[in-house]
């Protein structure tokens, strides 16, 4: 795991394929999880996506509809990255749930900031990693529903279409992990729907863009 911070891009390649082929020959990964977690996250830069960690409720500006994308990922390597990417679904689909529960905001902001991963071969294979563990948890992911599904519109405006369709295939397990009410939210920010009623600040002094992703 440490010759996955290495300078050269080489190693840091070889090391990945080393620990993807070694985990699909492991049944039991929940030692492992400690250890590659804070790697996997510190590579692909997966803390305070939002920005908004530790702000109080009533500052934190309302979300963007636009789709976010990850800019500068330490990991500079698109090739580093997909491996990095299969890991992550190797150990969330041979994990039972339980052994990741302490482990869950990380996990899903890792999830996350691969479906806003700047290539496309990253984020087909975050929408497979977000897709299993939206599955295997289900409504326990409740609270994370919301960001979850904001997290794939970067999948349904890319160019390429089997891009978008990893993207929708995720969407049907990220809305059943929410109950209705925020089910209901990632549909409206995916129509675009806002109250014409409540007109932010920020748009009396910036043109704000609205997209219907459905349509």
């Amino acid at each position: 795991m440490k010759r996955l911070y290495d300078p050269v891009e080489k190693s840091r390649e070889l090391a990945a394929l080393i620990l993807r082929e070694m985990f699909t020959q492991v049944d039991d990964l929940t030692f492992t999880v400690p250890y590659l977690l804070p790697v996997l996250v510190d590579r692909f830069n997966a803390y305070n996506i939002e920005g908004t960690d530790g702000m109080d409720e009533k500052m934190i500006p309302a979300p963007s509809q636009k789709p976010h994308v990850m800019i500068n990922p330490p990991e500079s390597s698109e090739e580093v990255r997909v491996l990095l990417a299969e890991i992550t679904t190797i150990v969330l689909s041979t994990t039972d749930f339980n052994c990741l529960r302490p482990y869950v905001d990380d996990i899903v902001n890792l999830c996350r900031a691969l479906t806003m991963d700047p290539a496309g071969a990253v984020i087909i294979e975050g929408c497979s990693a977000m897709n299993g563990l939206a599955e295997a948890a289900g409504d326990q992911l409740m609270h994370f529903c919301l960001g979850m599904g904001r997290s794939i519109f970067s999948a349904f405006g890319h160019r390429h279409a089997k891009v978008r369709i990893a993207g929708l295939k995720c969407l049907y397990n990220v809305l059943t992990c929410g109950l209705w009410k925020t089910s209901a939210d990632v549909i409206s920010a995916m129509v675009g729907f806002r109250d014409p009623n409540v007109v932010p600040i920020k748009d009396f002094y910036e043109i704000s863009t609205k997209t219907n992703y459905f349509a």
